[in-house]
Formats: C-alpha cells, structure tokens, sequence
C-alpha cells in the first residue's frame, strides 16, 4: 500500500481525480472506493466489503478473534479490532493506493475527507477471491464457534500455560491446541521423573489426539503398569475416543494380567525418545 497526494482535475465546475495507475480521469476500472470513512461506496469485485466489515462487527462482540480465523487469508490476518475498509486497505493491503481530499462548504462544521481507494487489476481479482472466502468465514457457524472457542480457551488457560508445575503446563497447552508443544512438555517432565503414571496418561491422551497412536500406545503401556486402574480410565476417556475401536488398544485397555516389562519397550515407530522402562527405574 501506498498513500498519494490525489491529482484534483476542475473541468465544468467538476472535481475529478486522476487515476494514478493509467492517469485516466476518474471513474476508470482501477477505482474500488470512493467516499468518506463510513460511508464508503465500493465497486470492481468489491462490493461486498461494508457488508463483511457489517458482519465483523457483530462476530467481534461474539468473541470472534479475525485474525485467527482469517489465518489462511493474508494479509487479512493481519486485520484488528474495529479497523474500518479504509484504514485496514491503507494500512496492510498490497499494491493499493489511497488518496484523499478534504472538502469544505464555508460554513462552520461542514467540511470533511473524501477517499479514494484504487487496485491494480490483478490485486482487484485476489481482493475479490478473498472477501467470498471472509464472508464465509465469518458466516459459517463452525469456524466462526471455533474461533470464538480458541478465543475462550487461552482466556481461561493462558495462564497455567505459563505454571512451573509441567503437568499442569502441558495439559493447558494441550487445551489450547497446542498439541507439539504439550508432548515435549511432558516428555522433558517424564525425562525428569519417569514414575508419575498421571504424566504417562495425558502424554498418551496427548498422543490420541494428535493421531500419533504408536507413541499413544507406549505411554498408556506405561500409565497402567503404574497404576492398573488407569486402564479404565483411558477406555472411557474422551480424548481416546477415536481410538475405542482399535484391536491394539481395546488389548492394553481390557487385559487382565498385568503388563510384562518387555512389552514397556519403545517400538520402532515411537517417536517420543522415552526409554522404556528399566530395573533401575522401576521396582516390581
């Protein structure tokens, strides 16, 4: 983006500007924006701009955070709160040009800033794409409550995120969606201490959820050599949920005798460089 100094053109006692991509005399087919702030009429593939900011606006009062939800729609993940078009336009989006022109009618008060807003033909095509795509967005129901629940989420972890405790760390980091990061949490807190079958547990609830079933596997092996009971607890866990039908884990989940120290031992598709466990960790 780039601000310009407008090129006013008086011709018949009417003002006009000139274009600053062809130098034609307004209106011509690089002019998407003409008007004040809020007030701006739109046009070239871009009319449905106010009407996207008009849903914005009521999203972001339902805790709708744009900029997660407009991820995969740059630069509009770069847009903030209450921005209006002209300001997000003048400010983030490339090969756009905006110029403006004060006015005033002699009297006290009446005077103002006239915008003009002006695409290249191809940033035109991609803005055009892009508002179809927002206004779903925001529109559809599930992206919209999934990014109003992330929204809620870091609200209500955010700060156990930060704990020194790494158990609880890693199951805030696991609700707010960051699953990597909560393996490696517990993985370095099991480095530490290997005995705490409730790490072993949620490092394979971890691993359910990310899809990583061998290393789900491994640890859960390990959480109910520890504690026996957690075998139940994993088959009516919601965060095992996908895998109930799974013949390997209705195995570790409803066997009767208790696990054999070999089978604590990292396959070869187990990715979390955990040891299994040994004589000089663990007594029998």
């Amino acid at each position: 983006m780039a601000w310009f100094d407008p090129k006013v053109i008086s011709c018949n006692g009417v003002d006009s500007v000139q274009c600053p991509f062809c130098d034609e005399i307004d209106p011509c087919g690089h002019l998407v924006g003409q008007g004040e702030h809020m007030d701006m009429a739109w046009e070239g593939g871009l009319e449905g701009v106010s009407e996207l900011f008009d849903l914005l606006d009521e999203a972001q009062a339902n805790e709708f955070v744009p900029a997660e939800a407009f991820e995969s729609v740059p630069p509009w993940n770069k847009i903030t709160d209450d921005q209006n078009p002209v300001d997000f336009f003048s400010e983030i989006h490339p090969k756009t040009l905006v110029g403006s022109v004060s006015w005033e009618c002699g009297a006290p008060g009446l005077c103002g800033v006239f915008n003009y807003i002006y695409m290249s033909d191809e940033d035109q095509s991609q803005a055009s794409g892009d508002i179809d795509r927002l206004q779903n967005l925001v529109a559809h129901p599930p992206a919209f409550s999934e990014a109003a629940r992330r929204s809620r989420v870091a609200d209500q972890y955010g700060v156990e995120a930060e704990s020194a405790d790494p158990i609880k760390r890693a199951y805030a980091l696991s609700r707010m969606g960051l699953l990597d990061e909560a393996i490696a949490c517990s993985v370095d807190a099991l480095r530490e201490s290997p005995r705490q079958d409730r790490a072993w547990f949620e490092l394979a609830g971890f691993c359910a959820i990310a899809n990583r079933k061998h290393d789900c596997f491994f640890a859960l092996k390990q959480a109910i050599y520890l504690n026996d009971r957690l075998a139940k607890a994993a088959a009516c866990g919601l965060d095992f949920i996908d895998l109930r039908d799974d013949r390997g884990f209705r195995k570790i989940t409803r066997r009767l005798k208790r696990l054999e120290r070999h089978e604590l031992r990292p396959g070869r598709y187990v990715r979390l460089g955990l040891p299994g466990f040994s004589t000089q960790c663990l007594t029998t």
